[in-house]
């Protein structure tokens, strides 16, 4: 039909969130981009050890700088020693951005 617009039909209404897992699967997705871009850490699963993988005390305090930047968030340097895989990394950044577990969302 030329000159009518066709609507586009999404699963989510305009406003609405994705869901918990949707954004935490983003988050671990940006997680594992900083690791890979930054300190040359890629292929590890979201439940390896970074440790085991090269990320030692230096590099997970330059990656709590690198994630207050890539997200808005500020996150506490005590939430360091949560940095242990992707996963538990995300949920840490997740935690700040939702308001829990000690960080804040930057406005």
């Amino acid at each position: 039909m030329a000159g009518s617009e066709e609507k586009v039909i999404t699963t989510r209404e305009a406003g609405d969130r994705p869901s918990w897992t949707a954004r935490m699967r983003q988050t671990e997705e940006g997680v594992s981009e900083l690791l890979r871009e930054r300190f040359d850490i890629a292929g590890v699963s979201n439940s390896e050890d970074l440790t085991a993988n090269g990320l030692d005390s230096m590099a997970r305090l330059e990656l709590l700088a690198l994630l207050e930047r890539r997200f808005s968030v500020e996150l506490t340097e005590d939430m360091i020693s949560d940095f242990t895989t992707i996963s538990r990394t995300a949920r840490a950044v997740r935690s700040a951005l939702e308001g829990k577990g000690g960080g804040r969302s930057r406005s």
